[in-house]
């Protein structure tokens, strides 16, 4: 049973702290000094709550010690990682296939320029985390988009599921055959924790279309009772030396400003290549306060971690109950996993810069809107959960108030 002597119904006030999510809200939506002195941010995913104490302890440790030299290999860090790995998701890996990379972002940035080339196709399954169309354009490749499907579940709320034949056609990209799929799993935005059967099917036909598999699972921790995570490459070892999966802590126990997460590269070929591009760029010393962070977190944020999801879990839950009470045609993806929540408000018929500038302005809360995960994200909002249920209510109820018109 998940530890409840955790208190996520409090949070240290987090403005003029160089935060982000606060601090640069005002600058990046375009309010006011005023209206960002009470905004309420629901947008990029961080949480408002303090990290485990374990993690804290590991951060004064080195602060008391005074002295950020540089770091050594890490070993400690991956064993730890590597323990979490195989008690969390049944994923036994060596350790020593694990390199440290500053976020999973810039290992996806990576893993499109070493293994793909300038006009290249790579094919995303959008709506997606902005950051995957950027990592295809910036190496100056091709976006080969595959629209996920929506579809009901068996509530009658939206759910995203995989269109297996376009995906096959996106991989053929006309004979070339796609040199990459960037995976996001659980998938962002919508939270869809990918079954073991439909992650098969995608591995099955990147296999056929010889396309590498690049598997962001980030968010893999942040599951919602009754699901679980499968990790793509433990699939088999035929899909595992074909996948480089990336990691972190920094979701799952709100360490993103320590700088640390993993690749996992079970094909020696393509982690000696990964390594080169690492060693070529100067990136060479993983962050000493992201190692500290993450082994405490791996070896003592278990506890901590079921008692968040089940707090995330009253979260979806309010936002499913005030939202369905007062907006009846608004549709809300149940998420499945990480803290977010993916809300369709094209029901209201609102352009969706008319339903921002509501949101925003009239009501004082900032959501990350739709259309930035790709064109059909347009008119959803996400929602982060990540805060305490007291801020979480009083940002719907503003919501509410400049909706129901």
């Amino acid at each position: 049973m998940p530890d409840h002597t955790f208190d996520f119904d409090h949070a240290p006030d987090r403005r003029n702290t160089g935060s982000l999510k606060w601090d640069d809200m005002g600058r990046m939506f375009n309010l006011s000094p005023a209206e960002a002195a009470t905004a309420i941010p629901l947008w990029v995913a961080d949480m408002d709550f303090p990290s485990p104490p374990a993690v804290r302890e590991a951060v004064a440790r080195l602060a008391d010690l005074g002295v950020f030299g540089y770091p050594a290999e890490g070993i400690a860090c991956r064993e730890a990682v590597a323990a979490w790995l195989s008690a969390r998701h049944g994923w036994t890996v060596n350790p020593r296939h694990l390199l440290p990379v500053p976020t999973v972002v810039a290992a996806l940035c990576l893993a499109v320029r070493l293994f793909a080339r300038p006009g290249d196709g790579v094919v995303v399954q959008t709506p997606v985390y902005p950051p995957f169309y950027a990592a295809v354009r910036d190496a100056g490749c091709r976006v080969l988009a595959n629209p996920l499907a929506l579809a009901t579940d068996a509530d009658g709320n939206p759910l995203y599921e995989m269109d297996f034949d376009a995906l096959d056609t996106a991989l053929a990209d006309g004979g070339r055959g796609a040199r990459v799929l960037l995976l996001c799993s659980p998938h962002n935005p919508g939270g869809r924790v990918w079954t073991r059967a439909e992650l098969t099917r995608v591995a099955e036909l990147c296999l056929k279309h010889g396309t590498l598999m690049v598997s962001d699972e980030i968010h893999h921790d942040l599951l919602l009772p009754g699901h679980a995570h499968t990790v793509l490459a433990s699939l088999s070892p035929e899909v595992a030396g074909r996948t480089i999966t990336a990691v972190s802590a920094a979701k799952t126990f709100n360490v993103p400003g320590a700088g640390l997460g993993h690749v996992i590269i079970e094909d020696d070929t393509l982690r000696r290549a990964f390594r080169a591009e690492l060693t070529g760029l100067g990136i060479r010393h993983p962050n000493m306060f992201g190692l500290a962070t993450t082994e405490a977190a791996c070896r003592h944020g278990g506890p901590w971690l079921d008692a968040l999801m089940d707090y995330v879990a009253g979260n979806a839950a309010l936002v499913r109950d005030v939202l369905g009470q007062h907006l009846s045609a608004v549709r809300v993806m149940q998420p499945q996993g990480t803290y977010l929540s993916w809300v369709d408000f094209r029901p209201l018929g609102l352009a969706e810069a008319d339903l921002l500038h509501r949101v925003r302005h009239e009501a004082g809360v900032v959501p990350s809107p739709g259309s930035s995960f790709g064109p059909n994200g347009d008119g959803w909002l996400r929602l982060n959960l990540g805060c305490p249920r007291s801020l979480l209510r009083t940002a719907l109820e503003r919501m509410v108030d400049v909706l129901v018109k």
